[in-house]
Formats: structure tokens, C-alpha cells, sequence
């Protein structure tokens, strides 16, 4: 079986494929595709932002012969009932148009995609049942928007790609366990969504110049820090399953 594990390009993803002694391989997206020293089975893909899965997942897919994809990321919740640090598994989607102006019923694209039993594979995973995930490339800031989306769209979560992974995994007929986790849990006065780009990557000349981010920033960094273990033993449960 061969399998793609999904996550965003970060210092959590980087120590896990030093540790597991993953290599690049030479492609066209040099450095952001690896894979097993001990084995040709097992695959990493590090995603910078949507742009990667649109422009080489499907790529990767065909010339990889992947038979099982893991996408492990963060998302923002729209709904107050959810709280931060919590990973659920995702099968339901929203593909909304990239300008907001069509964000209208008759205009996105909703379906069910991924496996049910996943327990086996990666562990124990909240399962996020009539959640549904959208993803946009820009920052959703505007709370009525958020609002607007969750109350007349249905939308729970947003995130940047995970939609777009749902998409291109079933149109090559690869089956799927998209799980995310809450970094960010609805609130109009959260300092984190109202002064960053929670999914964003600042440089620490982007933090010194704009000084009024670090804090937030630091939060954020403290979550994903926290998480960092939960992730881990996700990704080590799934790169050493054989089915």
C-alpha cells in the first residue's frame, strides 16, 4: 500500500521527518516531497499553502500510485461549541468560488468523502459528524462573513486546503482520512483572528516590524506546540500501518 501523508510545512512537520529519517526525493517540487530511507511506500508531502495541492497533488497521486492519503492541519472553528486543541476526522465539504461576491448557495459545491473506520490506521480521532469543512485561500476577518457562512451555508470549520485534498483525492478514487485540528475556536473578540493570519507563516522580520503580532503569534505557537504530540503519534500510526 502506498500512502501520502498531508501537513503543512512547519517545524513540528520538519523535526517528525528528521527523526523517521525520510529524504527528499528530486522533483519538481524539490524539497517539499519526501519518502522513507528504509521504504518506497511511504510519502510525505509538506504544503505551503493551496496553491501545492492544486497545482501538484493530483501529480503526485498518479506518478506515486498512492492508495491511502492522511491530511493532518489546523483549521478555525465558526461555531462557539468546539474547543481549541480538539482534532476531529472530517467528511463532509464545501467548495466555495474564490471570489466571496459568488459565496451563495446555488454557487458551492457540497459532498462526502473518506473513509469511516480510520481507527486502525492512525488511532483514536474525534469524529466531526455534520461538520463541514470549507477552504479559502485569503483570510475570512469580517465576523458576520463567518457568521453568515456557518448560519446560511452550514460551514463549521475553515481551513486553507483541506477541501480542495477532498476534491482531488476523490476524483483520482484515492481513499482519504482528512482530520483537523482546532487551533482557533469561534469568538468575535479573539485577539489571535482579529490581529494575524492564524494559518499564516510570519518571518521574524514580519514580527519586529509589526510588533502588536507577537503575542498572538506566541499563542498560537504555544497551541501548535501542544499539538505537536497528538500529531506525531498520528502520522508515526499511519506511516507503519500495512494493511
Amino acid at each position: 500500500m502506498k500512502k501520502l501523508l498531508i501537513t503543512s510545512n512547519s517545524h513540528i512537520s520538519r523535526r517528525f521527518l528528521k527523526k523517521n529519517f525520510f529524504h527528499s526525493i528530486d522533483s519538481e517540487i524539490s524539497g517539499q516531497i519526501y519518502s522513507l530511507n528504509t521504504s518506497e511506500d511511504s510519502f510525505v508531502f509538506l504544503v505551503n499553502d493551496s496553491s501545492d495541492i492544486n497545482n501538484y497533488l493530483g501529480r503526485i497521486l498518479k506518478e506515486f500510485s498512492v492508495d491511502l492519503v492522511l491530511s493532518m492541519d489546523y483549521a478555525l472553528s465558526l461555531i462557539p461549541n468546539i474547543e481549541s486543541l480538539k482534532v476531529l476526522k472530517i467528511n463532509e465539504f464545501s467548495i466555495l468560488p474564490p471570489a466571496m461576491v459568488f459565496w451563495d448557495e446555488s454557487n458551492i459545491l457540497n459532498f462526502e468523502y473518506g473513509i469511516q473506520n480510520s481507527e486502525e490506521i492512525i488511532g483514536i480521532v474525534e469524529n466531526g459528524k455534520n461538520m463541514i469543512l470549507a477552504s479559502h485561500v485569503k483570510k475570512v476577518s469580517n465576523w458576520k462573513i463567518k457568521d453568515w457562512l456557518n448560519q446560511k451555508l452550514h460551514i463549521s470549520l475553515l481551513d486553507r486546503y483541506g477541501s480542495d485534498v477532498a476534491r482531488i483525492c476523490n476524483e483520482f478514487n484515492v481513499d482519504l482520512i482528512l482530520c483537523r485540528a482546532i487551533l482557533v475556536k469561534r469568538s468575535r473578540f479573539n485577539v489571535i483572528t482579529n490581529i494575524i493570519d492564524w494559518s499564516a507563516r510570519y518571518s521574524y522580520l514580519d514580527l519586529l516590524k509589526n510588533p502588536h503580532r507577537i503575542l498572538p503569534y506566541m499563542v498560537l505557537y504555544y497551541r501548535k506546540n501542544l499539538l505537536a504530540n497528538k500529531f506525531n503519534q498520528y502520522f508515526e500510526n499511519f506511516i507503519t500501518y500495512k494493511s
